[in-house]
């Protein structure tokens, strides 16, 4: 395993991931959230600390899909589907949130959890590109 790939597949793999969630969390559901103020009121946090919990996750994941390469389709194809897999472990997470979050409304859940499915997958296309299979 070469670790530099590794971190690198990482570090491209988490920021692609952090993109996808704040272009649909962020910009295309930010007028949805505004709708249940009783939910989302919250102050301001700083978006570093978002890309810093994908990065760490990101390491995690890349070290997962570089000790498992070979069990994955060679190119794109099987960095998408790792990344989806991956995706819906995670999203599965926000199934959770209308159980115990008073208001949570439950098709946010399923929007939260094809978001991750998406921010994941274009984790794992980017880490395809790094972490290669071995012939």
């Amino acid at each position: 395993m070469n670790w530099n790939r590794v971190l690198l597949a990482a570090l491209v793999g988490g920021i692609a991931n952090n993109l996808v969630n704040f272009l649909l969390h962020g910009v295309v559901l930010s007028g949805t959230y505004a709708e249940y103020p009783e939910v989302f009121v919250q102050g301001e946090s700083n978006p570093l600390f978002f890309l810093l919990v994908a990065l760490f996750a990101a390491v995690i994941l890349a070290i997962l899909f570089a000790r498992t390469r070979q069990c994955w389709a060679s190119g794109a194809k099987g960095g998408l589907f790792f990344g989806a897999l991956a995706g819906a472990l995670v999203g599965t997470t926000y199934f959770f949130d209308p159980l115990t979050i008073e208001g949570f409304p439950y098709y946010l859940a399923w929007c939260s959890f094809t978001i991750e499915i998406l921010g994941y997958a274009a984790e794992g296309l980017v880490m395809a590109f790094f972490i290669k299979r071995e012939s």
